[in-house]
């Protein structure tokens, strides 16, 4: 039996937004936070008005808080696999007013799926990308090698086996790339660790990063 789907207004961080989710995910949402260290760093990083890119965006708890940060002139690009989940992604952002949110209801990867590379033409310089979608990350980072080498957008990976492949392919695009440590949280299991790789230095408040070498 699927879990009920809730709504209500969610506040993390002095940002504040309507969200829609199964239960289990809006209660760590509202309490906790979503992947609170990834969305510290797209506060600090990302500019209004700038697009952001987030692949395998499930519920939109982070692509809500890439569309607060870029605001009403900025533009999010998100993509989720799962058709019903994306229908709910849309749906929800309509309804809330996030008119500068585009949900693609597609797998990313290389072709014949959805290739980041085949939105360049269509999308401004792009800022940061996020990817989690549990195991062809290298996959998507190869679709999007284009957009790494014209933009040079910051980029975050949830890890997972695949760790050292996902290093050696972008320091080769001219990334360095770190390891995010200490991502814990108040209760209950922590979220996997996450590559953060960028062409820049870049701060994550409250965050140790140590330099990723390939596993």
């Amino acid at each position: 039996m699927r879990e009920p789907m809730v709504r209500g207004d969610v506040s993390w961080e002095g940002l504040s937004f309507p969200f829609v989710a199964p239960f289990t995910i809006f209660e760590r949402a509202a309490s906790q936070g979503v992947e609170n260290l990834i969305c510290r760093l797209i506060v600090s990083e990302v500019a209004p008005g700038d697009t952001t890119i987030d692949v395998g965006s499930n519920y939109g708890f982070i692509t809500r808080v890439m569309a607060r940060t870029v605001g009403s002139t900025g533009r999010v690009v998100a993509v989720e696999a799962d058709p019903d989940i994306a229908a709910t992604l849309t749906t929800s952002l309509r309804s809330s007013g996030f008119s500068q949110v585009e949900v693609l209801p597609r797998a990313a990867g290389v072709a014949p799926l959805l290739s980041i590379d085949s939105l360049l033409s269509t999308i401004d310089k792009v800022s940061f990308l996020k990817i989690d979608v549990d195991g062809p990350e290298l996959d998507v980072l190869h679709g999007a090698r284009g957009l790494l080498e014209r933009d040079h957008p910051i980029v975050v990976v949830e890890l997972n086996e695949t760790a050292g492949p996902i290093h050696e392919f972008l320091r080769e695009v001219g990334y360095s790339t770190f390891t995010g440590l200490d991502n814990q949280t108040v209760d209950g299991p922590p979220w996997p660790p996450n590559l953060v790789a960028a062409v820049r230095a870049v701060d994550v408040p409250q965050k140790r990063l140590e330099n990723g070498n390939p596993r």
